[in-house]
């Protein structure tokens, strides 16, 4: 895994916002935010770490979202952030990406007919 950009958040709930590439060659953005800006009541969880895959411009135009984890304490989701920059390719099981073999021509024929 690559870190491209460690971007700026984008609204007051977002915490993180990590662009990286995996080693599947894929775009993915990582995104630590908060739900809601009251605390809910104590059975919801109100922060989220979630992975979306985007295209080469870091737009989300996929629908994948591989990862969706939410949690009940602030200090925790932004451990998990940390914890999967460290073990992202793992922790997702992404593929080697696939490499294409340039195959050399087989060698022509004679145009002599054997006997």
């Amino acid at each position: 895994m690559k870190v491209i950009e460690e971007l700026k958040p984008a609204f007051d709930r977002q915490l993180r916002h990590t662009w990286v590439q995996g080693r599947d060659g894929k775009s993915y953005k990582i995104l630590t935010l908060q739900l809601y800006d009251t605390p809910p009541p104590l059975e919801f969880p109100n922060w989220e770490v979630s992975v979306v895959e985007v295209n080469e411009h870091g737009a989300f135009r996929t629908l994948v979202q591989p990862l969706l984890k939410r949690f009940f304490e602030k200090n925790r989701a932004l451990d998990f952030h940390d914890r999967l920059l460290d073990t992202f390719d793992e922790f997702l099981k992404l593929p080697e990406a696939k490499k294409e073999e340039h195959k050399k021509p087989a060698p022509a024929a004679s145009a002599e007919p054997k006997p």
